[in-house]
């Protein structure tokens, strides 16, 4: 008696499905693209996006190149949030530097900006182990202050162990990184990094708009609007039109999206979920299926540079990603997202106002009085 078994080759989960072939051409790409920077282990990419954006905006207004220094911006970010995490009266200690993109351009505008060059770090806080070390001591800075804090109900010591805590902060930032600048030279003249801000980046006090993917398919697009943000919330066509519009126009696109790794290769930077083999019923779920599960993913910005689309149909296939990895991940720093990963993933893009740019047609506007539905 024999007993025979067969046998089953097992599929190789997360590789690229068999017969897929990668394809890197574009019918759209915006030239004058800055070089990809890398923001490190830091949760600044909001900071890099707009810099990037800002740059080749500059490239195309001015034919010349200028560089921003996000190592600055990344600093006095994570000063400032430090800051504000010891100031916060709840009981989080733990150090989060992401932020919307309207609240980073207010951040930006708040901090100033110097060009590369002109100030340099002490160290290379921004990696490992240094960048761990920071938020280390911050967290413990933090929570100890905090926990002092809840023991007193004098006033009085309560500021002190708060301006200890300050100190302390201060120091930690001042030991890695040094001396941040206040006064700077540039091609001749003497600047501060606000005054550098206004004089060569003055658009961003113009208008912020910001198209967000509303939650419902029942309800019709709506608006939230004060002087320096229009924040409308839209469907999925309204987001890919006005994104392809951009991009048409010669304009970069500033992409607020959840990054989901474990449908992107590392090496050739392709996203996509219908390339790689996955399990049946492993695919993402929907957006509402993440939200009522409280799925987040990892909030990540960057710049859309372009995209391809089929010419039968003039459906859009893929869109070319400025990341801010550095260039050893992905093709050069530059990332090829298949339209599916972007209609699972994608929640925003943004850009300063134009008139040359329609928007969708808005019937209910939400007075600038009421707080933000999230």
């Amino acid at each position: 008696f024999s007993l025979q078994v067969k046998t089953f080759e097992l599929p190789a989960y997360g590789v690229f499905k068999k017969g897929y072939k990668p394809n890197f051409e574009y019918k759209v790409l915006i030239p004058d693209q800055s070089a990809v920077k890398d923001q490190c282990g830091l949760g600044t990419c909001h900071l890099y996006s707009w810099t990037s954006l800002l740059e080749h905006d500059y490239k195309v207004r001015t034919h010349e190149d200028l560089k921003i220094s996000a190592e600055y911006l990344s600093a006095m970010h994570w000063i400032q949030k430090s800051l504000e995490l010891l100031e916060s009266k709840d009981d989080k200690v733990d150090l989060h530097l992401g932020a919307q993109v309207w609240t980073s351009r207010s951040a930006i505008i708040n901090y100033g900006i110097i060009p590369e060059g002109v100030w340099a770090a002490q160290k290379n806080f921004s990696a490992p182990p240094f960048s761990n070390r920071i938020t280390e001591y911050v967290t413990n800075i933090v929570g100890r202050a905090k926990w002092e804090k809840d023991q007193q109900s004098d006033e009085l010591k309560k500021k002190m162990i708060n301006e200890k805590a300050r100190f302390q902060i201060y120091k930690i930032f001042q030991s890695t990184i040094g001396e941040l600048p206040k006064k700077f030279d540039y091609q001749g003249k003497t600047y501060t990094p606000h005054e550098f801000q206004k004089a060569f980046f003055p658009e961003l006090n113009k208008p912020l708009v910001s198209m967000m993917l509303k939650d419902s398919k029942k309800e019709a697009p709506f608006e939230y609007e004060d002087p320096y943000l229009k924040l409308i919330f839209t469907d999925f066509e309204n987001l890919e039109a006005t994104a392809r519009h951009l991009l048409d126009k010669g304009m970069n696109v500033y992409l607020g999206y959840d990054h989901n790794p474990n449908y992107m290769d590392r090496e050739t930077g392709v996203m996509s979920i219908a390339a790689f083999q996955i399990p049946q019923d492993g695919g993402p779920l929907s957006r509402e299926q993440r939200a009522f599960y409280k799925l987040p993913i990892g909030g990540h910005a960057v710049q859309i540079v372009g995209y391809d689309f089929d010419p039968k149909t003039n459906k859009i296939l893929k869109w070319k990603i400025k990341n801010s990895w550095g260039i050893s991940i992905g093709d050069q720093g530059y990332f090829h997202m298949d339209n599916d990963y972007f209609r699972a993933f994608a929640y925003s893009i943004n850009f300063f106002e134009n008139s040359e740019i329609p928007l969708p047609e808005i019937k209910t506007k939400i007075p600038n009085q009421i707080d933000l539905p999230f």
